[in-house]
């Protein structure tokens, strides 16, 4: 209404009141402002488009098939299924069978759109007795937008705290195992630390839950196929340089789109057996059913945790990684491992890398992780953000920037190779988050963490038990196979299997090279898509 430039009757003091907890409408000024402020991170283009409609001009091809839905929606039709593209009605697809109860993108998005509409008639009064510290950190410049994400009052309420804590369902498992892996190879410290900085910097720019993960297939790597630090770090640095090219380019929509999907599910589907494997291998390995103390590691305290996920899995109202963690700290809580506070420097040693690291860490890493991390971190994150936050403006190549400028500038320093994630914002939402604070929240918990207890927190990662940290991966590689449900096609299923029997068998890096060969193989064979046509 206040866009518009009509007036609107002042609403009760019942709406009034609820005003802190909505989001206000999005400002195009705020966000170029925050561009130039945070170390030139976006830049500016020439075009725009109207305020009310949107307000960043995006390449055609994305506005075409992301943004249709939205605008059959403002002009008064129904959003056809059809007009969604097939990742994101996987990952929809995805979201309403792991959230059987509710529709969770249809009702959220419902929710926000009318709360969005009283706020804006909240704003057309000047009563003067809002808090500017409590609205939607978009529409302000750039200092209030430092001021209202980490305002107290607004990090601290009962649904930022929650949705806070959605983030450690994944982070924490992959920080345990990995230590597990790399030992003192591993910089604990700069991880936590770099972790809690760009939590802080990514709910400050995008003032949405915008979760903060490890990639996923480069960590399924790393546990599966034992790659170094060195190669690690060289395989955050590809994957980081690749990523802002394709942002700041518009790249990223004509990319994705010739990536064939079932070369995607694939990879996935293979290193989620992969990971799922190395789990049951932690829960057997210590050969003893009560581990006893001094933190009850043992086949018993796997099953009892692989009890509590089995009925907690898929439910809303049971987080179950956080349930698990909790269990696990209790165990590593009564083997007393020794926290003293002390200062460690946040900033890791650059490892030394040769030649033959960047080619290992590009064919085994970088070149798996890219087409999922634009599949599933940029283009479904950016879909799913435009459906739960329509006010928000959130465009995939912002968040492909993102990814990209925070692993290339950071990954050097002791940051694992981290992005956005589809699922983890989903999670943070149900969880109860609804804004950047409970990001900046839980990214000062972990650069408190890092700053004083140091290298102490090797200690208790390392009382944290195996068992537990394996059905915790289990879970993690069920999740990481779960998108592939969506391949219905005697071809894709074909590409698919064929992508994940090499993954177990050969390695990530050749599978994706021959399953993209054979899916262009088939798709160039008329016989075979006459064949998929009659099945």
């Amino acid at each position: 209404a206040r866009l518009a430039g009509r007036r609107v009757a002042c609403p009760t003091s019942r709406t009034a009141d609820t005003r802190s907890s909505r989001p206000a409408a999005p400002s195009r000024t705020a966000y170029l402002c925050a561009q130039l402020i945070v170390l030139l991170y976006m830049y500016d283009e020439s075009s725009s488009r109207d305020l009310q409609g949107r307000t960043l001009h995006e390449p055609s091809m994305h506005v075409a098939e992301v943004t249709q839905p939205v605008d059959n929606a403002k002009n008064g039709q129904p959003a056809r299924q059809d007009d969604q593209p097939s990742h994101v009605l996987a990952v929809e697809q995805t979201l309403d069978k792991t959230f059987p109860h509710t529709s969770l993108a249809a009702e959220t998005a419902s929710n926000s759109r009318n709360d969005e509409s009283m706020l804006a008639v909240d704003e057309g009064c000047d009563g003067g007795g809002s808090d500017p510290l409590l609205s939607d950190a978009a529409s302000q410049g750039v200092r209030k937008r430092f001021l209202i994400v980490l305002n107290p009052r607004r990090m601290l309420s009962a649904g930022e705290v929650s949705g806070a804590l959605g983030d450690l369902g994944t982070f924490l498992p992959d920080v345990v195992a990995l230590s597990n892996v790399f030992g003192a190879g591993l910089p604990v410290v700069p991880v936590c630390f770099w972790s809690g900085a760009w939590s802080c910097f990514a709910g400050i720019l995008f003032d949405i839950p915008m979760p903060i993960q490890p990639m996923h297939t480069v960590v399924a790597v790393c546990l599966t196929e034992g790659l170094t630090y060195a190669q690690l770090v060289a395989a955050g640095a590809w994957l980081g340089g690749i990523l802002f090219v394709l942002g700041a380019s518009g790249l990223i929509a004509p990319i994705q789109r010739r990536i064939p999907l079932a070369c995607v599910r694939g990879l996935q589907l293979g290193l989620g057996l992969k990971v799922f494997g190395a789990g049951v291998r932690l829960v057997t390995k210590t050969q003893r059913w009560w581990g006893g103390a001094p933190n009850f590691d043992g086949m018993l305290s796997g099953l009892i945790a692989s009890a509590i996920a089995l009925v907690c899995y898929g439910r809303r109202s049971c987080p179950t990684s956080l349930i698990l963690v909790g269990l696990g700290c209790v165990c590593a809580a009564l083997s007393r491992p020794s926290l003293s506070m002390e200062f460690s420097s946040p900033v890791a040693a650059v490892p030394t890398m040769v030649w033959d690291d960047w080619w290992v860490a590009l064919y085994r890493a970088a070149l798996p992780q890219l087409p999922v991390t634009l599949l599933n971190s940029v283009v479904a994150t950016a879909k799913l953000a435009e459906d739960l936050y329509p006010a928000k403006d959130v465009p995939a190549n912002r968040i492909a920037m993102s990814v990209g400028f925070m692993d290339i500038s950071t990954v050097w320093f002791g940051h694992f190779p981290s992005c956005h994630g589809c699922g983890g914002l989903a999670a943070q939402h149900a969880f109860g988050a609804r804004t950047g604070s409970s990001m900046a929240l839980m990214g000062l918990v972990k650069i408190c963490l890092a700053l004083f207890l140091g290298r102490s927190i090797i200690g208790a990662l390392a009382a944290f038990p195996q068992s537990v940290v394996g059905v915790l991966l289990a879970l993690s590689g069920i999740e990481l196979a779960v998108p592939c449900r969506d391949m219905h096609g005697r071809a894709d299923v074909v590409v698919m299997l064929l992508g994940a029997a090499l993954v177990l068998s050969l390695g990530t890096g050749l599978a994706f090279v021959v399953s993209f060969v054979a899916a262009l193989f088939l798709k160039l064979n008329p016989h075979m898509r006459e064949a998929e046509c009659g099945h």
